[in-house]
């Protein structure tokens, strides 16, 4: 839910009445909009931890973008590289093992930093996020 600070709302009635050659000379404070977002958490996008064993106001949460550490993964990089065709055996044999390198790592760097939970880019809002794509690529 916004909030919108009296000052923008002065702000926009002032634009909406002015004609356009005064709009421009104008000049008025405005202030942040207020944001009261209530923690949201996608259970599709979380890659990491259980978001039933975890405080979201409470436990540290990361993000990733798993796109680019797969991209990053040996096995991963040979589907692309040798344009394996998908559903082939070989191309389910390295997706299994690029799988297994990239969750053993998404586990590592959340030992390591204390992480709780671990969602995809966008899947979670209202909450502080450590953004771990680096991370888990060096951790690679």
């Amino acid at each position: 839910m916004l909030r919108t600070t009296a000052t923008v709302l002065a702000a926009w009635a002032l634009a909406a009445i002015a004609p356009a050659w005064q709009a421009s000379s104008v000049i008025l404070p405005v202030t942040a909009l207020v944001q009261d977002e209530e923690p949201k958490v996608d259970s599709s996008k979380v890659r990491y931890g259980k978001l039933a064993d975890v405080d979201l106001a409470k436990d540290k949460i990361g993000v990733v973008n798993s796109k680019k550490v797969y991209l990053e993964i040996p096995a991963y990089k040979t589907i692309v590289k040798d344009k394996i065709e998908k559903g082939s055996a070989r191309y389910i044999q390295l997706m299994e093992e690029a799988t297994a390198v990239y969750r053993s790592t998404l586990e590592k760097v959340a030992q390591d930093k204390s992480i709780k939970l671990i969602v995809e880019t966008g899947g979670v809002s209202g909450v502080k996020t450590s953004e771990l794509t680096d991370a888990i690529i060096e951790a690679l």
